[in-house]
């Protein structure tokens, strides 16, 4: 019987799954990398909450999780409206990224998430500017979603910059990326 539940819903679940996979419309890219972006900022910051005990870490993790829960939040109400199914996870990289930061511990451990928090904020505006100047996409509604977003990811860059223990060869490289 469970065979049988399972060999029913497959189809359904890649069929649901297909427009995350293989879709060129950039509304659904940009919802999709938005998706997966907000949830490596919250897992991450999740594992910081228990490995860190650096009190601007733990207060950045914080608000990691609270500013993209929201906009998660956001983001999967504006795509559900237009049909577009968003991942509840970060992608798989990302899951190995957070799988590496989960076996560091103390100093160590503070100045790797703090280098994914710059470089992951970085690679999230770059998509976001892609997405808004590049004129892509023609959904009103995502566009907003990415304009309303794009200041905070500024911030949250800059605030890595200047509040966390970013290694100097993470803060040279992020310059570099941003000239």
């Amino acid at each position: 019987m469970k065979r049988l539940a399972f060999a029913l819903t497959l189809p359904v679940t890649l069929a649901a799954c297909a427009p995350m996979m293989t879709s060129t419309d950039p509304d659904v890219q940009f919802a999709i990398s938005a998706a997966h972006s907000n949830w490596a900022e919250i897992s991450t910051s999740q594992i910081a909450l228990t490995k860190s005990n650096n009190a601007a870490v733990l207060a950045y993790a914080r608000d990691m999780i609270a500013m993209h829960t929201q906009m998660q939040n956001e983001l999967r109400a504006v795509a559900k409206s237009k049909g577009i199914t968003v991942p509840e996870a970060p992608a798989p990289e990302q899951l190995l990224q957070g799988q590496r930061l989960s076996q560091l511990s103390g100093a160590d451990f503070d100045a790797e998430y703090s280098r994914v928090q710059l470089n992951g904020h970085r690679f999230t505006l770059g998509f976001f500017d892609a997405y808004i100047n590049g004129n892509q996409g023609d959904d009103a509604d995502i566009r907003a979603l990415a304009v309303k977003g794009r200041p905070m990811v500024q911030q949250h860059r800059d605030r890595a910059r200047t509040e966390l223990p970013v290694p100097t060869d993470a803060l040279a490289a992020d310059r570099n990326a941003s000239q």
